[in-house]
């Protein structure tokens, strides 16, 4: 899989999908408790809390998405993966192709982000 990790969440994201992207777990309880929102809120790219938390390695994130909050490993994006396929696939279809070509270009010559 990718390493993103240090790289901005792309743009359209609200903050508590940023929350996801960063594997902030006490911003996730907070945020939980506070606004009552659901664990599986989709974004504009159909994306939930946990396709972020995946992709950017935050497995403590993604644990207690599940443990405390129940969150719905099945949920599909706008690229037609759940949060269980993206872990089998090693693959993403997470960001629009616009917004993925920086990625793609640090891919093609070797070099990826790193944590």
């Amino acid at each position: 899989m990718p390493e993103i990790q240090s790289m901005d969440p792309p743009p359209g994201l609200c903050d508590f999908h940023k929350i996801a992207w960063k594997g902030d777990v006490v911003a996730l309880r907070f945020v939980m408790d506070l606004c009552k929102l659901s664990i599986n809120y989709q974004d504009i790219y159909g994306n939930t809390a946990m396709h972020y938390a995946v992709v950017n390695g935050h497995w403590h994130f993604v644990q207690v998405c599940i443990e405390e909050f129940q969150a719905n490993l099945l949920l599909l994006n706008n690229g037609n993966q759940s949060v269980l396929s993206v872990l089998n696939q090693a693959k993403l279809a997470l960001i629009p192709d616009d917004k993925r070509q920086a990625t793609t270009e640090a891919d093609a010559t070797g070099t990826t982000a790193t944590s």
